[in-house]
């Protein structure tokens, strides 16, 4: 007497077809993860055309340790060093943008700023008034440092969330947010501007809000009109 074995040779090419098709597809959405991550999404104008001559702050780039840059994983930045004609002041402005916004979320002045030896002294919201009569809150934060100089630092800080002015990252920490940019549509994106008047010594940083101030306001505008408008975005 013959018994049927338990499993029919087809049954058992089928299913070996499924397996092999599902490790196929996962390899496949790995891949595209992947590829979806490797290269930035270009801006169709990207930061670096942002104008040098700002009213009469007169800029030029600073360099940054192309570790930072790396570990920051922003698809397009800028840093600069602007200085007042006719004066010795100058700000530093330093601006991300981000089409894959998970990586925005661990980098604010309230992390990086202690991570390299800085203690935080201050934190609150001040109001940026626009020359055209609009506003925005940002964050304007004090630090000091003891080694290797005794230091002071004033950042003032803030996002734009597609289009949108914020000043917390828990309004883009959520799942929505996290989600791969596969379709690297530029407009779903998070920017942050950061402008900033370190001083060695004793040197009170009084005054040097109101210059940190008055300079945002004059280059907001000019940020903004880099960043893709708040249109509807595929990942919606």
């Amino acid at each position: 007497m013959r018994f049927a074995p338990p499993f029919s040779v087809a049954g058992v090419v089928a299913a070996s077809v499924i397996l092999l098709a599902g490790g196929v597809g996962q390899r496949w959405l790995e891949h595209r993860l992947a590829e979806a991550d490797a290269a930035p999404v270009k801006l169709d104008r990207p930061l670096a055309t942002l104008p040098l001559e700002i009213g009469s702050w007169r800029g030029v780039d600073l360099p940054m340790n192309q570790r930072l840059v790396d570990f920051a994983g922003c698809d397009d930045y800028i840093n600069r060093r602007y200085r007042a004609e006719g004066s010795s002041e100058s700000v530093e402005l330093y601006v991300a943008y981000a089409a894959r916004l998970a990586r925005m979320l661990s980098h604010r002045p309230q992390v990086c700023y202690p991570a390299h030896g800085w203690t935080p002294r201050d934190v609150r919201r001040e109001r940026i008034e626009l020359p055209d009569g609009r506003g925005f809150d940002c964050l304007v934060q004090h630090f000091t440092r003891q080694q290797p100089d005794r230091e002071a630092a004033i950042v003032l800080s803030y996002y734009v969330l597609r289009g949108k002015h914020v000043t917390d990252w828990t309004e883009f920490w959520g799942p929505k947010w996290r989600r791969p940019n596969l379709s690297r549509d530029p407009h779903f994106y998070v920017a942050q501007v950061q402008v900033s008047v370190t001083r060695k010594g004793a040197s009170s940083l009084e005054g040097d809000e109101a210059l940190l101030k008055d300079f945002t306001a004059l280059v907001a505008p000019a940020i903004d009109a880099l960043l893709p408008a708040p249109e509807s975005s595929a990942l919606e």
